[in-house]
């Protein structure tokens, strides 16, 4: 079973959110889910990320060893 993991692309660091791949490159991923980023940006703000029509191939074409940074 593959998943890939997301990253925090300004903190380096692991959010607590992973995506099983399920074959079907067309499948929307997490569709109105909301993540919210448990480390703040420079200035000092919390991060929120929405995945808008994601597809699954877009993620898999963006991810680095299994990693996604958002």
């Amino acid at each position: 079973m593959q998943e890939i993991l997301f990253f925090d692309k300004y903190a380096g660091k692991i959010l607590p959110v992973t995506y099983v791949i399920t074959g079907d490159g067309n499948a929307p991923v997490l569709p109105n889910v909301t993540i919210k980023s448990p480390y703040k940006t420079l200035d000092g703000r919390k991060r929120v990320i929405t995945l808008k029509k994601f597809t699954e191939e877009m993620l898999i074409e963006g991810a680095v060893d299994g990693k996604y940074y958002v």
